[in-house]
């Protein structure tokens, strides 16, 4: 089972045919793709969902998503994989650090350094960390995984190593 994050991160996965998923699907992977709380096309508080919560809210609902075709038979717990691109691959990272779910992952033009992102980026995506900052300050419980992602290195499966320093 592959789990695909989208980039974005308020993009979204189209239910439309895409040969990137009949590459996988004609290789006999079942694939996934979540549109996580903060994805558009679900009306304003949906995609606002992600405002202070990069990083969590996407990656636990990545998680639910395995976890619940784990749970109906669809998948098999050992062979999970999650992949995304730029916003999805920081997810990705993110799960594969924080989460033990998935057996692998690949991070494609994926952000590593998130704080990177926020001196570099347009105004639009340079908010979700500014948002993250803000409720910090107000004292919310919000992990700050743009520090944490960036210093940690182990293995994260019997396949792969992130190393960061």
């Amino acid at each position: 089972m592959i789990v695909i994050c989208h980039g974005g991160p308020t993009s979204h996965s189209l239910p439309v045919l895409s040969v990137e998923i009949q590459f996988w699907t004609s290789r006999g992977f079942s694939v996934a793709q979540v549109n996580y709380g903060g994805s558009s096309g679900y009306g304003e508080q949906y995609r606002n969902a992600l405002y202070g919560k990069w990083g969590i809210v996407d990656v636990e609902d990545c998680v639910k998503c395995a976890e619940y075709l784990v749970k109906a038979g669809k998948a098999d717990p050992k062979k999970l994989i999650i992949r995304g691109g730029s916003a999805g691959g920081f997810t990705t990272l993110s799960a594969l650090t924080f989460k033990r779910t998935f057996a692998a992952g690949s991070s494609y033009s994926g952000i590593s350094d998130p704080e990177s992102l926020l001196m570099k980026t347009h105004k639009f995506e340079s908010h979700y960390l500014e948002e993250a900052d803000r409720a910090i300050s107000r004292g919310q419980k919000i992990v700050r995984r743009k520090v944490s992602l960036k210093e940690r290195e182990e293995n994260i499966c019997s396949c792969c190593t992130i190393s960061w320093k």
